[in-house]
């Protein structure tokens, strides 16, 4: 399907930085009252009853501000909150037969990029673009270069996440991204609508720009 572009900055939740899940959902209100336009439910301690009473609190947030919910892995929670996509990881993805849903997979290396693309995945995750604020490294960074030079020829729209900064917006767009995703860029910040208006207007052409 077209990349849908309120996918252009994802808010990836994580209960842990907010203090809790009534935390999380009020900051979650926060970021869409502020522009966010997608949110990426990955709570992934939660067994599937929990997360489905967390989604569909999300859903409903969500669906007051038109913006897409994604579910981490758990088609069954997803289909059954009426949330837009489902997020896996590479294996996962993998494993996953498509349909109707948004089809999301988090890649890390080109070979994997390419095969999401000839699955049929809607948008990948490309990381780590730089520290990510919320986890230790798991690969090493890849920079803007490294970036622009890993998704060169490739047509998956591609979402960068890692330490990802307003600042490194443009820079990142103009290397081939079509969106940034965040954990701890937005959600257990001091001012979670003012770090979710930073990114936004990090998306927005300066006049004449």
């Amino acid at each position: 399907m077209p990349f849908d572009a309120r996918l252009r900055l994802i808010a990836i939740t994580d209960r842990r930085h907010c203090g809790g899940e009534k935390p999380l959902l009020e900051q979650s209100h926060a970021l869409l009252d502020a522009g966010v336009r997608a949110i990426l439910l990955r709570e992934k301690d939660l067994p599937s009853e929990s997360l489905l009473v967390l989604a569909n609190q999300l859903r409903a947030l969500t669906a007051t501000f038109d913006a897409v919910l994604l579910i981490h892995s758990d088609e069954a929670v997803a289909r059954e909150c009426g949330a837009d996509g489902v997020h896996d990881t590479f294996a996962g993805f993998l494993q996953r037969s498509g349909g109707a849903l948004i089809r999301g997979v988090s890649c890390h290396t080109r070979e994997q990029l390419i095969t999401a693309q000839q699955q049929g995945a809607d948008y990948a995750f490309l990381s780590p673009v730089f520290a990510p604020h919320s986890k230790p490294l798991a690969h090493p960074p890849l920079g803007i270069a490294g970036l622009g030079a890993m998704i060169e020829g490739i047509s998956l729209p591609i979402i960068a996440l890692g330490g990802i900064a307003p600042g490194h917006v443009p820079a990142l767009v103009s290397a081939g991204a079509a969106g940034v995703a965040t954990i701890g860029g937005l959600y257990g910040t001091i001012d979670p609508a003012a770090a979710a208006r930073d990114y936004v207007r990090a998306f927005t052409p300066h006049p004449g720009g």
